[in-house]
C-alpha cells in the first residue's frame, strides 16, 4: 500500500499576493480603458494649456485681486463624458473637476465641484482661444437643503496658452461680504453681483496653491 504525498496547501501570503496582483491588474486595465475612451472622444483633454498631459487633466491656480484682499483659486479640470443626452447639445464638450477657494482670511473651501463646457461644439486638439464657462460650487448635502446657501461661483473666459484667463462675472461679491468673510445672513439681504474680476490661472500643484493662500492671508 503506497502513501501518496500530500499536496501542500497554498499559504495565506501566496493567496494574498495573487489576489493583490489581480486587483492591481484590473485597476490598471480599467485606467487604460478610460484613457482610451478619452483619447477617442475628447482628445483635446490631453493638450489643455498647450502641453501634453498623459492623464487627460489640467490643474492650476491663480489669484483674484479684490478690494478686500486676495482670493486664491485652485482648479483641477478634465473631460466629462457621463450623462450625455441622446439629442445634440447646444454647447460644446463638457468639462468636470474640482477646486478650492482661499479667502483673504486664509479660510480654504475645499472639495468644490466643477461643471461646465466649452462654447464651440467642434474642438480639435488645440483649445487655445476656445471660450469656456463653468461653475465652482460646494456640493449639496444629503437632503439638498444647502442649495441656496452654499458657495457657488461662475467663471467664463478662454484659454490663452499656457494660462486659463477668466472672470467671475461678479459672483464673488454675492458669496463674500465686503470684509472677505463668507455671507451667512438672510438670503434676502445677499449682496448684489459686483464688478467682474479677472482670474489668470497658471499650471501648478495643490501645494503651490496652499503656499499662495498662506502668503495672501490678511494680517489681523
Amino acid at each position: 500500500m503506497s502513501i501518496l504525498p500530500r499536496t501542500p496547501k497554498p499559504g495565506r501570503r501566496g493567496c494574498f499576493s495573487g489576489c493583490l496582483v489581480n486587483v492591481l491588474g484590473t485597476l490598471l486595465l480599467g485606467c487604460l480603458v478610460v484613457l482610451a475612451m478619452f483619447a477617442l472622444l475628447t482628445p483635446w483633454a490631453f493638450y489643455l494649456g498647450g502641453q501634453f498631459h498623459p492623464l487627460a487633466y489640467w490643474q492650476g491656480w491663480g489669484t483674484i485681486h479684490a478690494p478686500e484682499g486676495d482670493y486664491v483659486i485652485f482648479l483641477w479640470i478634465g473631460p466629462w463624458t457621463r450623462g450625455r443626452k441622446t439629442f445634440p447639445s447646444l454647447s460644446g464638450p463638457s468639462v468636470s473637476g474640482s477646486g478650492a477657494v482661499c479667502s483673504p482670511h486664509g479660510e480654504i473651501y475645499s472639495w468644490l465641484k466643477l461643471r461646465g463646457s466649452f462654447t464651440n461644439r467642434k474642438i480639435g486638439l488645440n483649445t487655445n482661444g476656445e471660450p469656456i464657462g463653468f461653475t465652482l460650487a460646494q456640493r449639496l448635502n444629503f437632503i439638498g437643503t444647502n442649495g441656496d446657501t452654499r458657495l457657488n461661483l461662475s467663471f467664463h473666459g478662454a484659454w490663452h496658452n499656457p494660462d486659463l484667463v477668466l472672470d467671475e462675472g461678479g459672483s464673488l461679491r454675492r458669496m463674500f461680504n465686503a470684509d472677505g468673510t463668507f455671507f451667512v445672513g438672510d438670503l434676502r439681504h445677499r449682496p448684489n453681483k459686483g464688478t467682474p474680476l479677472t482670474l489668470i490661472l497658471h499650471e501648478g500643484s495643490r501645494s503651490s496653491f496652499e503656499a499662495a493662500c498662506a502668503a495672501a492671508k490678511k494680517k489681523p
